[in-house]
């Protein structure tokens, strides 16, 4: 079972091949990757492969055949994390661990744990190790784009796992609208409510990540075009789960009209339910990301009633399919979608026991 943050560390190639990259996703292959000018026919609905929820849209064995699989297994590719403390990320490590052992190429992870200055010095090691490549996913694009854009200036591409603002410097990246993921869950939120008024608290961070203040500023926008539905609290928070609870608790404390609580990633979402079940109070809980504990609740009926999910698996994939494409000298997009079927599937009871079954299952 997928609970365990297993993570691997390769052993260092004897030599470590350099290819040289622009911010707008062209490099030049060298060291054994055949050169690459058009991989599209291997992009689109049946291709690649199959998490659970239909092909990911991308086909990296195709690829890796195309590029040369004695050549991949030379490469040395960088992870840079925001926290392994989030399960998203964690099963996002595990699987690029997989995909490593499966394919050759070695890896070197790095989490940083919420802190910009610990992911500015990871960026800044990972270079320093000479990877060919960065995969990350920064909690603060704008404040590391001048660490990442100097590190593909000196012909490393960096690619980032989510959607950044305009101007960041990178290379790419691999995107889902959070703006549209968060008017989703309004959606269905209306959906369940069948008419009935919903007194909305909103959990949210206080710290400027664009990711999660899209999520709030979808959900927020959506609300407006239901009458039914109305926000009487928001919460923004930073820290640990302790911290999204207490301040779902005061929330809840500050409003006992509240029924209903929407948060943008999985601690919050958490600690609506945890304040909640507290305090004595039945809320519905809303919310996106998924994790085991959240599932294992909506499973028995208790609260959780529907959540946004997001596969680290599908994202894992993807990344590296353009990350390889960039490396052997290929223009990308800038942004390069996620399929749907895994970055906009909204998990309601029915879909709890197939979801926990796709994370976690053998």
């Amino acid at each position: 079972m997928k609970k365990g943050m297993y993570l691997a560390f390769c052993v260092l190639v004897a030599m470590v091949l350099i290819f040289s990259a622009c911010n707008k996703g062209t490099a030049a292959s060298g060291g054994g990757l055949k050169q690459s000018s058009d991989n599209t026919d291997l992009i689109g609905a049946g291709k690649g492969r199959d998490y659970g929820r239909g092909a990911v849209g991308y086909d990296l064995d195709a690829l890796i055949d195309r590029l040369g699989r004695d050549a991949v297994k030379n490469l040395k590719i960088g992870i840079s994390l925001d926290s392994l403390k989030t399960q998203w990320m964690a099963l996002y490590a595990e699987e690029i661990t997989k995909l490593s052992r499966e394919y050759g190429f070695s890896i070197v992870i790095m989490s940083a744990e919420g802190e910009v200055t610990k992911a500015e010095a990871d960026l800044k090691s990972l270079q320093a190790q000479q990877v060919d490549g960065i995969l990350v996913f920064p909690g603060n694009s704008e404040a590391l784009s001048s660490t990442m854009g100097e590190i593909m200036r000196q012909g490393i591409p960096v690619i980032s796992l989510c959607a950044v603002p305009p101007g960041v410097e990178i290379t790419a990246s691999i995107t889902a609208n959070e703006l549209t993921r968060g008017a989703m869950v309004a959606r269905n939120i209306a959906e369940d409510a069948n008419g009935a008024q919903r007194n909305i608290m909103v959990n949210c961070v206080d710290v400027d990540f664009p990711l999660l203040n899209n999520r709030r500023i979808g959900f927020e926008e959506e609300v407006k075009n239901h009458p039914n539905l109305r926000i009487v609290e928001t919460r923004n928070t930073r820290g640990d789960a302790q911290d999204y609870l207490n301040a779902a608790i005061e929330g809840l404390l500050a409003n006992d009209t509240i029924d209903t609580t929407y948060a943008t990633f999985s601690l919050p979402v958490m600690a609506g339910y945890n304040a909640a079940k507290q305090l004595g109070r039945q809320v519905d809980v809303y919310g996106i990301d998924v994790d085991e504990i959240m599932l294992q609740l909506m499973m028995e009926g208790d609260m959780v009633k529907g959540l946004m999910a997001h596969v680290p698996f599908s994202n894992c994939y993807v990344s590296v399919f353009q990350l390889l494409r960039v490396l052997a000298g290929e223009n990308i997009p800038f942004d390069t979608p996620e399929a749907d079927n895994y970055a906009y599937f909204f998990v309601r009871q029915k879909d709890a026991a197939d979801m926990y079954q796709l994370m976690y299952g053998n």
